[in-house]
């Protein structure tokens, strides 16, 4: 049995995991796709975003991409390699306000619904949210860590 490739199966320290959006974006692509080719013909950023960033996201470093693509044609082979990784989502608490996401907008709101998922993030959401500009003086990554 070969190897799985480690972006497959959630090396944190490559920042590789394969979630479940991703996942479902595989299983799309194989009820669309018979081969290959068309496979990486079909992955555009708007409706595979996931697997678009893991594939050709890269921008400065074709081996990373080719690496990253190489690595999903085995994947492809062996769909037995991949390994579903969920990531923990909490919600952001800051002072008495909670980060919550509406229609790709992101605000700070008084109000909360522990029902409405629109109030919990990854991590990874989380250090990219908190590089835009109205959330400069604000640590939404520390906030995520303290809601354990």
């Amino acid at each position: 049995m070969e190897e799985r490739p480690k972006w497959l199966i959630g090396n944190e320290e490559l920042s590789k995991m394969i979630n479940k959006l991703a996942n479902e974006e595989i299983n799309k692509l194989r009820r669309a796709c018979t081969t290959l080719f068309v496979v990486f013909d079909e992955i555009d950023e708007e409706e595979y975003p996931c697997l678009f960033d893991r594939l050709f996201g890269k921008e400065t470093d074709s081996a990373e991409n080719n690496k990253a693509q190489l690595e999903f044609s085995k994947y492809w082979e062996h769909p037995e390699l991949i390994e579903v990784v969920h990531e923990d989502v909490r919600t952001v608490k800051v002072a008495e306000l909670y980060l919550w996401k509406y229609a790709g907008e992101y605000k700070l709101v008084a109000d909360f619904d522990e029902r409405n998922e629109n109030y919990y993030f990854t991590k990874s959401e989380v250090e990219k949210i908190n590089k835009l500009e109205k959330f400069n003086n604000v640590n939404l990554v520390a906030a995520w860590e303290d809601e354990k």
